[in-house]
């Protein structure tokens, strides 16, 4: 609700031509949570994500053992914190304020079937087929909504 009043307030004597895109940033700000703000936060900084990560809950490494013998209901919580953190990235991804940085292949190019020319990638894909995330950068769009939230402009 904070984040919410933070942008009316600002809101309130804005121009013709901000008045949509005041809009929008409320639209995706309504679809947000606070967490995913934080997360959002925390991108603008590493070493304010890499503080924000260890806190995270369940970070901790155990060994197969040891989780084994865990009851189901905490094995659950467990994997469910684990996965949290992306989730809260996906969300911020698909409303466009985080954006992945993937590995940039190296190395020679090899011609293809169809006869043009495609860079070396075998090493550097994921799951997916796309080269490996290294990690998320804030778009415009985010700090701008970042910038309406906190009243300081994030670089």
């Amino acid at each position: 609700n904070r984040y919410l009043a933070s942008i009316m307030v600002d809101s309130v004597d804005v121009s013709p031509e901000h008045y949509e895109f005041n809009k929008k940033l409320l639209q995706i700000l309504a679809e947000l949570t606070d967490v995913d703000i934080e997360v959002l936060k925390a991108h603008t900084d590493f070493v304010e994500l890499h503080a924000f990560r260890r806190r995270w809950k369940y970070t901790e490494s155990m060994t197969i053992s040891e989780r084994r013998n865990l009851p189901t209901e905490e094995k659950y919580r467990r994997e469910a914190s684990q996965v949290a953190f992306d989730v809260h990235v996906a969300t911020l991804e698909r409303y466009g304020l985080l954006v992945a940085e993937r590995e940039r292949p190296s190395g020679s190019l090899h011609m293809v079937e169809h006869g043009g020319p495609m860079p070396e990638v075998v090493g550097h894909l994921d799951d997916f087929g796309l080269p490996k995330i290294t990690g998320y950068k804030v778009t415009k769009l985010g700090r701008l909504l970042l910038t309406r939230i906190f009243g300081t402009y994030f670089d």
